[in-house]
């Protein structure tokens, strides 16, 4: 369960959010995971600089979007996760319908999170309102963009960077991605008016109105307008690489993509942007080969790339943010194996976040306990035990298979990631440092090593 969440506090205000109605066979996600700050009364965004783009501007208006509906969870509980999803990706794997279940999860906490933002300015607020009802499909996969959330928690924890006007630009990627007639002010950040998962234009004024369409959409300024796709000189289309049939966003404009470390500052050229692509598709490859297991939980999960500044020594180094789930970040490097070995231990991170906001797996009394671990020089807390170890397995099942091949040094890096997973289980099995389910969890990680011999 995320930091500041607790079975009273559902980090939703009842007058703005309604509960959304599924078929049953659909889990929802538990509400406590909403207020996902770790401040337990995030200061509010003040509604005085919104702009709607009419004559209530400043005013806060009501967003009534809907959310998923959970009792409040309770430590040791399975919560929406079925036992054998659950017991799956504590073996370490998780197929498509189970990263499917954590997507759907993290969906109704994006929407939590949208409505309370969204409910404290004008800007947007009644625009994603409609949104969602004319376009429902359209709007989900638009909040499903993983820096939708990193900004939503950034304006509920009082982040500098926070721009609660953002919803607007929301509401207006929805807009043109759904091919709807309509208008909406769309005030500038940073200089630029972003649509995420749409592009980005650079800012000929403080407010750009998106006239959205059915085959293109129009910027509209005071004195200026351009047509995307057209005549639009200044317009710098999002990039996406096709990957086992999946398209993938390769995120480098994005103003929230921060929230992943060593998040690289700058547009890609043309060039790079081809040689990502280049790269990914070629750690494709080594995946279904040398992780067969995760593949289709990758495809399933998987939305974002997101390019990282080198590390000073030139070691490919990787990223996520416990606020963006299925955006990984990496840095680039010519070796596609290297690629393939980044990509699983960072989607491990991302899944056992997922599971965290909505189950306990450490108990409150052991989350400040530190134990030592192989991979790294001093000790770690607990929970960043698990999730090293979690991320570890998969190394080492990805070893396991090129060493089966007769890989270079296979074997001995195999047996590296392996020791470093059992010795792992069990610091964090002796005690009492797991919940129930904690210790279920770690059981099942535990069987996924047996089975080498």
């Amino acid at each position: 369960m995320l930091p500041g969440a607790s079975t009273g506090d559902l980090g939703v205000t009842p007058c703005r959010c309604r509960p959304r109605e599924k078929p049953p066979s659909v889990r929802s996600t538990r509400l406590a995971a909403a207020r996902s700050t770790g401040s337990s009364a995030p200061p509010r965004p003040s509604s005085s600089g919104a702009s709607s783009g009419s004559s209530d501007r400043g005013t806060a208006r009501r967003c009534d979007i809907a959310v998923d509906e959970h009792p409040g969870p309770v430590a040791g509980d399975l919560g929406a996760l079925p036992a054998d999803a659950f017991d799956g990706l504590a073996g370490g794997f998780g197929d498509a319908a189970t990263i499917a279940l954590l997507a759907d999860a993290e969906l109704a906490v994006n929407r939590a999170l949208v409505g309370e933002v969204a409910g404290e300015t004008a800007a947007g607020a009644q625009v994603l309102a409609e949104l969602e009802r004319r376009a429902p499909e359209v709007f989900d996969e638009v909040l499903r963009h993983p820096f939708v959330r990193s900004w939503a928690v950034s304006c509920l924890a009082g982040g500098a960077d926070c721009d609660p006007d953002w919803a607007a630009a929301i509401a207006a990627a929805v807009a043109v991605r759904a091919g709807l007639e309509l208008d909406v002010p769309v005030r500038a950040h940073g200089g630029r008016i972003h649509l995420p998962t749409i592009g980005f234009f650079a800012a000929p004024a403080p407010e750009v109105t998106v006239v959205a369409g059915p085959s293109s959409f129009t910027l509209r300024w005071p004195g200026g307008r351009a047509r995307v796709p057209g005549t639009a000189g200044g317009w710098h289309a999002a990039r996406w690489v096709t990957l086992d049939g999946v398209r993938i966003l390769i995120e480098d404009a994005d103003p929230y993509r921060e929230s992943v470390p060593h998040a690289a500052a700058g547009r890609l050229d043309p060039e790079a942007a081809g040689g990502w692509s280049e790269m990914l598709g070629r750690a494709w490859s080594h995946l279904v080969t040398d992780a067969p297991g995760q593949v289709d939980g990758l495809r399933k999960g998987l939305r974002a790339i997101v390019p990282l500044t080198p590390a000073p020594d030139g070691t490919p180094r990787g990223a996520t943010s416990r606020h963006a789930f299925g955006a990984l970040g990496l840095t680039r490097t010519d070796d596609p194996a290297v690629v393939a070995v980044l990509l699983v231990h960072e989607f491990q991170h991302t899944k056992l976040g997922a599971v965290l906001d909505l189950i306990d797996l450490v108990p409150q009394h052991a989350v400040a306990q530190r134990l030592p671990v192989g991979w790294r020089s001093g000790p770690l807390p607990v929970e960043a035990v698990l999730r090293g170890a979690y991320a570890q397995l998969a190394v080492a099942d990805v070893w396991r298979h090129r060493a089966e091949r007769g890989a270079r040094d296979g074997d001995i890096l195999f047996r590296r990631h392996r020791d470093w997973t059992v010795r792992a289980i069990d610091a964090l099995r002796a005690g009492d440092r797991l919940t129930a389910a904690g210790s279920r969890f770690v059981g099942r990680m535990a069987d996924t090593v047996a089975t080498w011999g």
